[in-house]
């Protein structure tokens, strides 16, 4: 911390023999780096700015036809928001946006047209787009959240889908959940919740 900022800096070292698959399948044998950075302002005593950035890593949990475990899913982030208390700090507010780049995202194998589970790691793919929340106490009693996010995804390289939406992604989403404490001073605790999706 200095001042009105805040610093945050980290990296991130994974060695891995990666295996999945029957048996007789080969490792995935890896060494990644994922460094995050981060950056926040502070408007006020209620607003304040943030940006980050971050590489990261997931299994990919297939196997070619030849055996062998493939490499891992790596990505790259970047997101710039800003959150808001409201009421005194019982209510919390963000707003952010996004860009998410992915590779080694697992393809159908072009060399072997005719077996629909070989794969490769020829794909890659980006996801941006708008996420906006409200959460905490309205009261003593009454808890709420909301959310929306509006996602644009689609796969930039592959063999079968590129340049398409990224399947059984929904382009926007809205949860409303509310909580409902029936008794506030009280050693036992009731509480009833509804929501949509």
């Amino acid at each position: 911390d200095l001042g009105a900022w805040t610093f945050v800096a980290g990296l991130r070292y994974t060695q891995q023999d990666f295996l999945y698959g029957g048996a007789g399948t080969r490792a995935a044998d890896e060494s990644v780096f994922s460094p995050k950075l981060g950056v926040l302002r502070r408007l006020s005593e209620t607003d304040s700015l943030y940006a980050n950035w971050a590489k990261g890593m997931a299994p990919n949990q297939v196997s070619s036809s030849s055996s062998q475990s493939l490499p891992s899913r790596r990505s790259e982030q970047f997101e710039l928001g800003w959150k808001s208390l409201w009421q005194g700090g019982k209510l919390v507010s963000d707003v952010a946006v996004y860009l998410l780049d992915q590779r080694n995202m697992i393809s159908a194998d072009p060399s072997t047209p005719n077996n629909n589970f070989d794969f490769t790691v020829d794909g890659s793919g980006r996801s941006q787009g708008l996420e906006a929340s409200l959460s905490g106490d309205v009261n003593e009693r009454l808890s709420v959240r909301a959310a929306y996010a509006y996602t644009h995804a689609r796969v930039l390289d592959n063999s079968v889908f590129a340049g398409k939406t990224v399947p059984n992604v929904a382009a926007q989403t809205l949860s409303l959940w509310g909580h409902y404490r029936w008794a506030v001073a009280s050693d036992v605790q009731w509480r009833t919740g509804v929501g949509v999706y």
